[in-house]
């Protein structure tokens, strides 16, 4: 269950970075 916990967490942390990534991209896009 641990294990199971901690890649959720790791996911969630990857798709917070891919989602900022995304953001700032479009930002620089759009200036």
């Amino acid at each position: 269950i641990g294990e199971a916990l901690l890649g959720k967490k790791k996911g969630d942390i990857v798709s917070l970075m891919i989602q900022g990534h995304d953001v700032s991209y479009r930002i620089l896009k759009i200036h």
